[in-house]
């Protein structure tokens, strides 16, 4: 097991008071960060939430090289995008999909299609773009290829709803320490184990009276990991959440 992945893995933003954070579980609920790796030719789904009033919810794309140039046939008044770098900013303004193509300073053309969600669903926080690994595919049991992304999704929505997908072991933790503070310790309730994934689902815990954590999923990087996603991103006083990581099994 990646334990000593996990504990340098999991990262807090700046903690605050709890009155100034009065929303609902359900409206921090299922923030990802994933790792998309793409060949020429290939578009990835970005699912983002739509923007009200009061709650804006914005998703941050990395891609492998800075961005020379966004091609958008959008109406301003259905998306709102800013880039510096190498990262590409989305607003969505109203329950709308399409295409949003970047050209890199590369040349290369990275296509993306932009999906809205509900706030109860899976959305993504971060999505990091990479190139094609020069390494052969990995494949199952019966020698079948698996594209390296594909299936994490289905996973972590396993993993929290408490399912056991087909061709998936699960196995209780018992309740393995990570790491601790004073306010914060995170244990290991459970690990999954697919043909090509190896899931572990980590229950945050913070014990402070009067201050609440929001979990920084932008933040979080280990090697061979695909997605990360959280309960909920702020962990209010004298309560707890739970994390999930999705590891590539090489």
């Amino acid at each position: 097991m990646k334990l000593h992945v996990l504990c340098a893995a999991l990262m807090f933003g700046v903690p605050f008071a709890s009155n100034a954070a009065q929303e609902n579980g359900q409206e921090n609920y299922s923030g990802l960060s994933r790792t998309v790796t793409l060949t020429d030719g290939q578009t990835s789904e970005v699912r983002v939430r739509v923007a009200r009033p009061q709650k804006t919810v914005l998703c941050s794309v990395t891609f492998p090289a800075p961005i020379r140039e966004i091609v958008s046939a959008w109406n301003e008044k259905d998306l709102s995008i800013e880039h510096s770098g190498e990262r590409l900013f989305i607003k969505l303004l109203s329950p709308s999909q399409g295409h949003l193509d970047a050209i890199l300073t590369t040349g290369r053309l990275i296509r993306l299609y932009v999906v809205p969600v509900k706030d109860e669903d899976l959305y993504d926080a971060s999505v990091l773009i990479q190139g094609e690994k020069l390494a052969g595919p990995a494949t199952d049991a019966a020698g079948r290829p698996e594209p390296r992304g594909a299936g994490s999704l289905e996973l972590v929505r396993a993993m929290r709803l408490g399912d056991v997908p087909s061709g998936t072991t699960v196995r209780k933790a018992d309740g393995v320490r990570l790491f601790g503070t004073p306010e914060v310790e995170a244990t290991l309730s459970w690990v999954y184990e697919s043909a090509f994934y190896r899931g572990y689902v980590v229950r945050l815990n913070n014990s402070s009276p009067a201050v609440s954590y929001e979990i920084d999923l932008p933040r979080i990087h280990a090697e061979d990991l695909v997605l990360v996603g959280a309960r909920n991103l702020i962990v209010e006083p004298a309560s707890f959440t739970y994390v999930y990581l999705v590891f590539w099994k090489n």
